[in-house]
């Protein structure tokens, strides 16, 4: 268990929380399709923030701290999903872009494709895929938040695109 926050770190995780909750909760969101699951997604990032004491440490950034978290977070829950209902792996290997106005069913597929891709992908490989695919970050910005090399950001999402690649050949 981690020691309670020290003084001062509620002040730093609410103005986290103001500035950065609605961020979070959309991405969880987009992810998992449930309002509310993704609201418990970013308030358990939040509660993690603030009882880790992160806020606290000179030199930490909370937001790619947030990020990785939430991240993870949503990785345990679309594995749990997973295990609950299976999903066609052709439909996994689909592009995963968002699309700025997606319709219903796009969003289905992506949130059924990211179920599927939770449960054949190593963890590591899944969070650079969600930063990347559903945040829309750039390499130089998943190596900060993950704490990779831009070398091992490009090496995983390069292999990701050639696990990929004959797949996708194959829907087309």
């Amino acid at each position: 268990m981690s020691a309670p926050p020290r003084e001062g770190a509620s002040a730093t995780v609410t103005a986290a929380y103001r500035q950065y909750f609605p961020l979070l909760q959309r991405k969880c969101a987009r992810a998992l399709g449930d309002a509310a699951e993704a609201e418990e997604v970013a308030q358990e990032s939040f509660i993690r923030l603030w009882r880790s004491g992160m806020a606290q440490r000179p030199g930490r950034e909370v937001v790619p701290w947030l990020y990785r978290v939430s991240t993870r977070l949503l990785i345990d829950r679309l594995r749990v999903r997973q295990r609950r209902q299976p999903v066609e792996m052709s439909a996994a290997l689909q592009d995963t872009t968002a699309h700025p106005a997606p319709s219903i069913e796009s969003v289905l597929q992506v949130r059924q494709r990211l179920q599927s891709l939770a449960s054949s992908l190593p963890a590591e490989e899944l969070e650079v895929a969600l930063l990347h695919r559903l945040d829309g970050l750039t390499q130089p910005e998943i190596g900060e938040v993950t704490s990779l090399s831009d070398r091992t950001v490009r090496r995983i999402l390069t292999r990701l695109e050639a696990r990929l690649g004959p797949w996708r050949e194959e829907e087309r």
